[in-house]
């Protein structure tokens, strides 16, 4: 689901969009902090194991406008995995009517929430349940369940309102196999449901009905129905049909808006697989008041306010689009795991974002979030992790603007963007769990599977499960000729220290070039800059991590005395060997570790005691270290020194 005015478009003001200021929040995002649907969210174990599976959902569905009751029957088609007394379904709000299991009439008891079937069922028996229903309208926009407006009727569901329209067992981890949706409505209307539409009758005068089969996995918040008085646009373009259902005078505008989905389609193709169905929609109605949208399963329902021939909404026809990969083709087990939902799904605006601007657009989109991301921080407590987030925080600023900057910094990895490793990997992702459920710890197995030089378990703990981001203070030192020491305090008001980077730009005879420079989890990290014709360093505009950076004013305190000098290493440029003059004023531990120029450590080249005096460190570059320009880091005590090496082969 999209939060539109702040999680979609951060730098567009409210009053942009003609909404009154004053606004609450939730009422713009679609979901309430209070009420029925978050207490349940709080009380669920979505880790039990459930006792039956759901394996087909048929629908047969009478809808009107205004505020006429839905008359339904749902048949839920299940297999018991263990010997059952009663039959347990989730129906809040529903008045039902009678139950049917394999079409013989059973008694039932119906308390709260749960309808439970009065029918013994054996383990592994398969049995169809079929009940009769009506379910209100809800008179709150902003809120789950079936909804009703002038010549339409529609539903919205996540996370737990699937409930509030038809009964089943409320879970996303329990997906129906197949779907049938039947609906019966006026006969100018059409319908938009999950799937492929089959067939259209006319039952009784001044009526229609129509029929959708879909054949995929889906999750039972992912179920919807968006009837109602639409022109439509269709077209098949590379093996995927295209849907548009809008208002009749919001064709040509909506013709222009979402002209480039099947370009969008195609770019997240190329990065994150095949398109996983046959059919892609967007149906446009008064949901979330018409400034929002839901990424129900191959048909998207889309705020009509968001159609306005300017293509202003475009990032939230990505952000829809990416969903049908995560979020709908791999569902979260359970809501604790949202930002595998939107975080994914953010990103994927994000690349659209780069697919039309390249890597400056990208990058100031992500500072917009960075700075969304430490408005909330500081100013909005409690801090609250990306992974099971509280309830009232469930479609919060971290599961889609933090979760983002988790795929990024994960694309980017302590250094420059790394396609070649990310894009692969999120390929393997959505191919091993394709049609299923997934558990941010199921993504981290993939990732751990891609990034085999370091374990990872850190960066998840810190970024998904950890809370609060780096404040980072730097102070740039002239320490000797061409040479700075940056030394780089954590100050942010949490007790948390980081293990990040920061981007710094290094000036130097050639001119200026980008690189990383590494910060430990501690409260002062020191760095020092040693080259034969460095100029200067300072921070870069954009940086790479999620960190708030700040350069302090040049020091004018003497620097503390170095204990230990390095001379120029020779041969520079070496092949395979080089010699690094050391000399130390006392007897000290000293360690030489060879970086990429990303930040990343290549190689320990020396750690030991030395003696005072001058020392020859003698470095042979193994066969499999690529040729190129690397920089060298000796410590010893709380100095450091740095020059570059440049192996050649």
């Amino acid at each position: 689901m999209i939060w539109l005015l702040v999680l979609c478009f951060p730098a567009l003001a409210i009053a942009q969009f003609g909404l009154p200021p004053d606004r609450p929040l939730h009422d713009l995002c679609g979901h309430s902090t209070q009420g029925a649907g978050r207490q349940q969210f709080a009380a669920l174990d979505a880790e039990s194991l459930h006792t039956y599976d759901q394996l087909r959902l048929e629908l047969d569905l009478r809808v009107e406008h205004a505020d006429v009751p839905l008359v339904g029957y749902a048949t839920i088609t299940l297999v018991a995995r263990e010997s059952l007394p009663t039959i347990p379904f989730n129906a809040e709000g529903l008045a039902v009517t009678d139950v049917w299991v394999n079409n013989l009439a059973v008694s039932f008891v119906h308390i709260l929430d749960t309808l439970h079937v009065q029918r013994a069922v054996a383990l592994a028996e398969t049995v169809a349940v079929r009940i009769a229903y009506t379910a209100e309208p809800n008179p709150d926009w902003n809120d789950v369940g079936y909804q009703t407006g002038w010549e339409q009727a529609y539903t919205f569901s996540e996370p737990y309102g699937a409930r509030r329209w038809y009964p089943c067992w409320d879970q996303p981890s329990d997906k129906f196999s197949t779907l049938q949706t039947r609906v019966n409505m006026p006969e100018h209307w059409s319908l938009a449901a999950n799937g492929a539409l089959v067939s259209t009758d006319y039952p009784e005068a001044g009526r229609k009905r129509q029929t959708y089969e879909h054949d995929r996995p889906i999750s039972p918040y992912l179920v919807s129905i968006a009837a109602g008085l639409f022109a439509k646009t269709e077209f098949t373009q590379d093996n995927v049909f295209y849907r548009y259902y809008v208002w009749p005078w919001d064709s040509l505008p909506a013709a222009y808006d979402w002209e480039r989905t099947p370009q969008m389609t195609a770019a997240f193709v190329e990065r994150f697989g095949p398109y996983p169905f046959a059919q892609y929609g967007m149906a446009a109605t008064d949901i979330f008041g018409g400034w929002g949208a839901m990424e129900h399963q191959t048909f998207t329902t889309y705020g009509f306010n968001l159609v306005d021939s300017l293509r202003t909404f475009e990032g939230i026809v990505a952000h829809e689009l990416a969903h049908m990969w995560f979020g709908d083709h791999l569902s979260p087990v359970d809501f604790r795991n949202m930002w595998l939902n939107e975080g994914f799904a953010t990103y994927g605006n994000l690349l659209w974002v780069e697919h039309l601007g390249g890597e400056n657009e990208l990058q100031r989109s992500l500072d917009e979030l960075r700075g969304i991301i430490v408005d909330e921080a500081r100013n909005h407590p409690p801090l609250y992790p990306v992974y099971d987030p509280p309830p009232d925080r469930l479609f919060g600023v971290n599961q889609y603007y933090k979760g983002a900057w988790v795929l990024h910094m994960l694309r980017g990895y302590f250094g420059l963007p790394s396609d070649s490793t990310f894009f692969p990997m999120m390929q393997a992702y959505v191919d091993s769990f394709a049609g299923g459920t997934v558990s941010t710890e199921d993504f981290y197995r993939i990732v751990s599977m891609h990034y085999p030089e370091d374990d990872l378990r850190w960066f998840f703990d810190q970024w998904v499960y950890g809370v609060g981001h780096p404040v980072i203070e730097v102070a740039f030192t002239e320490t000797g000729p061409h040479q700075i020491t940056a030394t780089a305090r954590q100050v942010q008001p949490w007790p948390e220290r980081f293990r990040t980077s920061l981007s710094v730009v290094i000036t130097t005879d050639s001119g200026p070039f980008r690189t990383s420079m590494p910060i430990a989890p501690q409260d002062v990290s020191e760095f020092v800059f040693d080259l034969p014709d460095l100029h200067s360093v300072e921070l870069a505009d954009f940086q790479a991590e999620l960190v708030e950076a700040s350069a302090l004013p040049v020091m004018n305190e003497p620097a503390t005395p170095l204990s230990f000098s390095i001379g120029a290493a020779y041969p520079n440029p070496f092949n395979p060997s080089v010699t690094i003059p050391l000399e130390l004023s006392q007897r000290n531990t000293v360690t030489l570790s060879l970086f990429d120029l990303t930040g990343r450590q290549i190689a320990q080249v020396f750690s030991g005691e030395l003696d005072p005096g001058t020392h020859d460190i003698q470095f042979e570059a193994p066969a499999s270290l690529a040729a190129g320009m690397y920089l060298l880091r000796a410590r010893s005590g709380a100095s450091s020194r740095t020059q570059k090496l440049l192996l050649l082969k």
